[in-house]
């Protein structure tokens, strides 16, 4: 009799463990496209917030070089122009840099006399040009964040139809095994 009662636990074990295998097929088999939505959402979301960041990345390169530009384009035309009356160009021996001396007041400076005006001018406009350069990039993070909400909100839609659809199979599996134990 242990012999017999040990086989029919041995075999209840196995039943059991069909019983959970054939659950579990027929749940992935129900949810496999909803999880292929929920990957195929997850992917697209990372390379679309991928090029969000390329693009912010693209947005403060562009800002740097202009300005860059801008600088150089002031600074090449201050220093083409000639020099006023009574401003003599001076060149240190030990570092080689150039200062300017005023002749009329007897200082030196480290300046071309044109280019405090650029040098002020750049000060006023470098505030306008960040305010700009914000402007682009606010829109490029909340084109990310809109992405990043949207995908939520599918995942969300998804999670909920997923519940749905194993709830279903738990459900018919539930009536297979009442409909079985009735046999």
């Amino acid at each position: 009799v242990r012999m017999w009662d040990r086989q029919l636990g041995v075999l209840r074990a196995r039943r059991a463990e069909r019983a959970r295998w054939r659950h579990h097929r027929l749940e992935m088999h129900a949810t496999q496209q909803l999880e292929e939505e929920l990957v195929k959402c997850h992917c697209f979301t990372t390379r679309e917030l991928e090029r969000v960041a390329q693009e912010l990345q693209a947005e403060q390169n562009s800002f740097m070089q202009e300005w860059k530009a801008w600088e150089k384009k002031a600074k090449n035309q201050v220093l083409s122009r000639p020099l006023p009356k009574h401003w003599l160009p001076q060149v240190e021996p030990v570092t080689n840099k150039v200062y300017y001396l005023n002749t009329k007041a007897g200082t030196l400076h480290r300046n071309h006399p044109y280019m405090i005006k650029v040098i002020e001018y750049a000060k006023e406009e470098l505030p306008k040009w960040k305010k700009a350069l914000e402007g682009r990039l606010n829109m490029i993070q909340t084109h990310g964040e809109r992405i990043k909400q949207r995908c939520r909100d599918i995942q969300q839609a998804i999670y909920d139809r997923l519940q749905e659809a194993r709830q279903v199979v738990k459900s018919r599996a539930g009536r297979a095994a009442g409909i079985k134990s009735l046999r």
